[in-house]
Formats: structure tokens, sequence, C-alpha cells
């Protein structure tokens, strides 16, 4: 795994769990969302880019750079 760290306000996509995808050609990553917080040991806390929470933590391994 690539060690990677995201700042807070940074936009980052997120994985989607395998239960949540409707077919084989569904989207991997969802996104947008907002770096709200750093928790450590590689949590983070995200919201939407409206301002509404993400009611867990995310795992950096679960997580990847947004580039627009």
């Amino acid at each position: 795994m690539r060690p990677r760290q995201f700042k807070v306000v940074g936009l980052v996509m997120q994985k989607v769990d395998p239960y949540q995808l409707e077919n084989k050609l569904s989207p991997k990553w969802t996104g947008p969302f907002r770096v709200v917080e750093v928790l450590g040991n590689g949590a983070y806390r995200l919201e939407t880019l409206e301002g509404g929470a993400i009611p867990r933590m995310w795992n950096v391994a679960n997580l990847k750079f947004y580039f627009s």
C-alpha cells in the first residue's frame, strides 16, 4: 500500500462498498467529499460539498485524491 495523507479541506473520492454495487458496470468510487478532520492512524471524517456530515469515519485505504 502506498502511504498517503490528506489535508483538511482537501477533496477525496470514497470507495463504494461491494454490497452497494448494482452491477459490474456501476462506478466503484463516489464523491467528491471534503476532509473535515484528521483523526490519526489513517482515519478521516468527511462531509459532502454542501456541508452534510458523513455518519462514520473512513480509513485511508478506502479514499483517494480527487483531481478536478
